[in-house]
């Protein structure tokens, strides 16, 4: 049985700009790997890798999420 996730390990990244005014770099990273495709979708990250936030830190917003909030969230 796996133990249960921790509150601070979770992140969530929310894509808060559209691909419109974007580079090609930060397009691929935000689209490809966080699997943020249109503008306000969002993901939440075990433990992100901090090089890809630091890349994308215009186009995205991200903090720390509690597991009861996500709960909330999946459910609505």
């Amino acid at each position: 049985m796996s133990e249960p996730i921790q509150n601070s390990e979770l992140t969530a990244i929310i894509r808060i700009r559209g691909s419109k005014e974007t580079r090609y770099e930060v397009e691929e990273t935000i689209a490809k790997h966080m699997h943020l495709t249109r503008r306000l979708h969002a993901a939440v990250f075990p433990k992100p890798n901090l090089a890809m936030i630091q890349k994308c830190k215009d186009f995205i917003t991200w903090g720390p999420i509690s597991v009861s909030l996500l709960t909330k969230l999946v459910e609505k």
